[in-house]
């Protein structure tokens, strides 16, 4: 029986970021997606900030050297998807009556285009209808055009075919699984970090956040006297681990504690607006790969690294954005119906005008090569004739001979001399681009991390037969416990309210939950370790003793509740994660020189007839 083959489309996804341009290319065939190839070139400090070019030259110097090194690889560009920066979209949550006949749309625009930054008439956007607690609203995401198109054609002007241009969080929240919804993403850039409310796989709010990885190695750079690009890279390998200088844990603590306060704010907006109470959520950007970075975050929230769905070994990064940028221009019937700023007319309109302009630079080019007599009269054939001679062999026939004059003896002499200045620097920028190919390879083939961060399945059960052969599994005991804490709060604004009390009731679960308040109470097996998240949870009281509405400085919260814990051998536990670590190592990377740490554990799924529970443990190894 004959069977039909697989066609293979291939798309490239194009990253532009503050301090990175990245290009990938992905195969499909069928249900099996290949890397074809990806590139990279990091931009020096204040190249871009917030997505805007600041240093056209310095900028356009790393695109030619990047899109040199994607000929070498053999880069095609064919369905080419862009990202445009998250800054550039305005985003809001728009609640709306629409009245029978009129447009929809209009009206939305007019709501809320007195609060846009641009105020320019001519907008792209798109508008969703989504339920938001058992009533209707509308999402609106756009951009104006004018910003569009300056984007599109600083693309088009190093001649790439746009096909696609769509906004970073549409290629980010590809790689979130759409079935955990919804999901609270923090996204950290250089230059700032944007919180995302993210569910089947659309946003459904986001802010961006003044706070970014150049910023924090600025301050570093000033206590350490280190120039900002190497204290960058001396941050990359320390972190906060346990190398780095007290002096510096300080001014890194500073910062995230005022990051941390922009989080619960974000999530108590979360809770008003949406009636979520957020306890997890994915980080990913430079920052997200930071030695220590989950123990700098919220206590009460538990925090994983976004994985990209399509792996690229390379320790420069994850290549996230760009990657969700191909996926969706290698499934092009799945993604068909998401948001695609680049219009048919636009598209056409830049092509032709950057065309034109070329050729125009071109003609002005050529004319002032032209060396035209000064009265205007005579013609270039005698302008020629005059300084190289011509002899005529047949009527209204000429041509151009070479007369040996001082002249042509030195213009002969620059003609050389340029034309081996010319080969030697074609040579030397080959050079250049066969060194910035063999560090790439070196940095993604042989460099050792210093940092490791994983996840992996684990089961814990008492004997019963998972039938799970993809996770670890781990002999265990499951002991329930009853728990009462009590503590102090202060009500935002000297009012209680009732988002102060779901705030105390949020921090208190999360103490029960990770077993933090247990303490003596805690029956364990000699070798056994509790696993700090609590399998099940039941809640039996809740109270404040101050009523709410009410002018008050602090009020006492008090949270009882029953809940059940997983404990295992610690030995073997220890055993499991050095297994899955070896599995993570490159060929150059040495297992004895990594410590691990288990820095969270996420519980999905709890069979309490069976006692088995399964969990997403999160490992972090510093070398």
């Amino acid at each position: 029986m004959l069977q039909r083959k697989s066609k293979q489309i291939t798309a490239t996804g194009l990253d532009i970021s503050d301090r990175s341009i990245e290009l990938v290319q992905l195969d499909r065939k069928g249900k099996s997606i290949k890397v074809r190839a990806s590139s990279r070139v990091e931009l020096p400090f204040g190249v871009v900030e917030k997505g805007e070019v600041i240093d056209q030259s310095a900028f356009d110097s790393a695109f030619n050297d990047l899109l040199d090194l994607s000929e070498k690889l053999e880069f095609t560009y064919e369905n080419l998807v862009v990202s445009l920066p998250d800054e550039f979209i305005e985003h809001r949550l728009v609640d709306i009556e629409p009245n029978e006949g009129e447009d929809l749309a209009a009206k939305i625009f007019d709501k809320i285009k007195s609060d846009l930054h641009n105020t320019s008439l001519e907008w792209q956007y798109e508008i969703v209808e989504v339920e938001v607690q058992d009533k209707v609203k509308y999402i609106f995401s756009g951009i104006s055009t004018q910003k569009l198109r300056d984007y599109v054609k600083g693309v088009f002007e190093f001649g790439l075919p746009i096909d696609i241009i769509e906004s970073d969080a549409s290629a980010l929240v590809r790689h979130v699984d759409s079935s955990n919804s919804p999901q609270f993403i923090i996204d950290f850039g250089a230059n700032k970090t944007i919180f995302y409310l993210v569910s089947g796989g659309i946003v459904y709010k986001k802010e961006i956040i003044d706070f970014g990885g150049d910023q924090l190695i600025e301050k570093l750079s000033k206590v350490s006297k280190l120039t900002k690009e190497k204290e960058e890279k001396f941050f990359r390998r320390v972190g906060y681990g346990s190398r780095t200088e007290e002096e510096q844990k300080e001014i890194i603590e500073k910062e995230f504690k005022s990051f941390n306060k922009k989080i619960e704010k974000f999530l108590k907006s979360l809770n008003e607006e949406f009636g979520l109470e957020i306890v997890q959520g994915l980080i990913s950007g430079g920052i997200a790969n930071m030695v220590g970075i989950t123990k700098l975050l919220p206590e009460n929230l538990t925090f994983s690294k976004l994985e990209p769905l399509v792996n690229i070994n390379s320790p420069q990064s994850d290549y996230i954005i760009a990657i969700g940028c191909a996926l969706r221009g290698v499934y092009p019937d799945y993604y068909e119906d998401e948001t695609n700023y680049l219009k048919v007319e636009m598209r056409e309109q830049v092509a032709q005008e950057v065309e034109q302009e070329l050729i125009q630079k071109q003609e002005l080019i050529l004319n002032k090569q032209v060396n035209k007599n000064a009265d205007g009269e005579k013609s270039l054939k005698s302008a020629f004739s005059e300084k190289w001679g011509y002899s005529i062999e047949k009527p209204k026939r000429w041509r151009i001979s070479f007369r040996l004059t001082l002249f042509s003896q030195i213009l002969l002499i620059i003609i050389l001399g340029l034309s081996g200045l010319f080969y030697l620097l074609f040579y030397l920028n080959n050079e250049r681009l066969t060194e910035l190919e063999v560090e790439n390879k070196a940095m993604d083939q042989q460099q050792q991390r210093d940092y490791i961060t994983f996840s992996f399945p684990l089961i814990v059960s008492t004997g019963e037969n998972v039938g799970d052969t993809e996770s670890a599994s781990i002999l265990g005991e499951f002991s329930t416990y009853t728990v009462e804490v009590k503590d102090t709060f202060v009500p935002e604004g000297g009012i209680m309210s009732q988002s102060d009390i779901d705030n105390a009731n949020a921090i208190l679960s999360r103490r029960i939950r990770s077993g933090e308040v247990l303490g003596e109470d805690i029956e364990l097996k000699d070798g056994y370790v509790l696993i700090p998240e609590a399998v099940s949870y039941e809640e039996i009281l809740a109270a404040a003793d101050k009523e709410i509405e009410n002018p008050v400085d602090t009020f006492d919260f008090t949270l009882k509740a029953e809940v059940t814990f997983a404990s295992v051998e610690q030995s073997r536990l220890n055993l499991i994660i050095d297994q899955r670590l070896r599995g993570e190592l490159r060929d150059t990377e040495n297992f004895s020189e990594y410590n691990s740490e288990a820095v969270r554990f996420l519980i999905i799924e709890y069979l309490e007839e069976e006692k088995i529970a399964k969990f997403s443990a999160n490992i972090e190894s510093e070398r």
